[in-house]
């Protein structure tokens, strides 16, 4: 190579290296070679014109490679021009490399879920973020030293094994009836979702757990109030105020059985259908004045079942509220009480027999009715 050919690929390779060494200067990368960052123009080449090696941390090396000599100046040019503009790119990928790596890294360490990756024939674990430490009460030193079937509760870890080698053949795959038990040996419902990393049969696996058990203890207490409600021995009716006429959302088979009513054919309706000529104004009053006030009240009152039979119906009903304050619903509880209520009239007609007939005969009326 001519001294001239060398002093322009010096020239080059210096004014590219102080374009790059300031961008790279964050990652440390350097050049054995360029020592200061400059090449001596003076200095003998024979037969090659190195460009700078560089490692990017952990990551790929960045590209390598001479121009051999001898070489017309129009070719070393170009062949220069070339290799600059492919270390340049090559640079730029290295960054976004390590970009993508720390925006990953950050993700994985930052979310809620427990993320554990176990290699690709076993279940030894990998790697590990907070938030599987957190779940199971190990650290991440040790959780790297273990199986993560050793962290599943010994009744459901045949079931994890069949899990984890159904998402090695499907690629994926989900589970909500899985058991952990932690550090200090308490169990802790998960739903778990996994997936393998590449396409490959032996491919490391990614399993995100999510802590259910606050939540399908709730759903228990859902269901369990929920049935008890069905069951119960009195009528019980949910009410939704902000739909016209606040009309009933839910009756139970207690409110059926009392009624005679289908909770297709109550629901939708207000209560009222239930009222006929026998019902005295003041009691329906009353219940009407306190939910506009959004206010507890009980009453009795005479309704009508389906069939027109009357009867002594206790009506209790109260506003349901949510967190704020706001009334959602009304519950109502509906007894029937004719036997009570006409063991009373009949005590006062005892008590005072002097009173007018009339009362005895409005008694009887309602007892004829009750029994039609």
């Amino acid at each position: 190579m001519t001294p001239s050919s060398q002093s322009i690929v010096t020239s080059l390779v210096n004014r590219w290296w102080q374009r790059t060494a300031t961008r790279c200067e964050s990652t440390k990368r350097g050049s054995s070679d360029l020592h200061s960052g400059t090449v001596d123009s003076t200095a003998r080449v024979e037969g090659t014109v190195p460009l700078p090696s560089e490692q990017n941390g952990d990551g790929p090396p960045l590209i390598d490679e001479v121009v051999p000599a001898p070489v017309d100046r129009t070719t070393l040019f170009r062949r220069v021009g070339n290799l600059l503009a492919r270390r340049e790119q090559s640079v730029e990928l290295s960054e976004r490399y390590e970009d993508v790596q720390t925006r990953f890294q950050r993700l994985f360490d930052s979310t809620n879920d427990a993320l554990f990756v176990v290699g690709a024939s076993s279940d030894s674990i990998t790697e590990c973020n907070p938030a599987a430490c957190d779940l199971v009460g190990y650290s991440r030193d040790e959780l790297l030293s273990v199986s993560l079937t050793g962290t599943i509760h010994a009744d459901d870890r045949q079931r994890f094994q069949s899990f984890l080698q159904d998402v090695r053949e499907a690629g994926q795959g989900s589970t909500d009836d899985l058991t952990c038990q932690t550090k200090a040996g308490e169990k802790r419902q998960l739903e778990v979702s996994a997936a393998t990393l590449t396409d490959s049969e032996q491919s490391p696996v990614i399993l995100s757990a999510r802590d259910v058990t606050e939540r399908k203890a709730y759903a228990r207490e859902l269901e369990l109030k929920s049935q008890a409600m069905d069951e119960a021995p009195v009528g019980i009716t949910i009410t939704d105020p902000d739909r016209e006429d606040n009309p009933m959302i839910y009756v139970n088979e207690g409110f059926e059985a009392l009624t005679g009513y289908s909770a297709g054919e109550a629901l939708g309706r207000n209560c009222r259908f239930l009222q006929g000529e026998a019902t005295r104004d003041e009691p329906v009053a009353e219940m009407r004045k306190a939910v506009d006030e959004a206010k507890p009240v009980s009453v009795e009152l005479r309704n009508y079942r389906k069939d027109g039979s009357q009867f002594w119906n206790r009506v209790s009903i109260a506003p349901v509220r949510d967190d704020t304050g706001t009334v959602t619903n009304y519950v109502g509880f509906q007894e029937d009480v004719s036997e009570r209520k006409e063991r009373e009239i009949d005590l006062q007609l005892f008590k005072k027999p002097s009173r007018t007939q009339d009362m005895r005969s409005s008694s009887l009326t309602g007892r004829e009715l009750s029994s039609t």
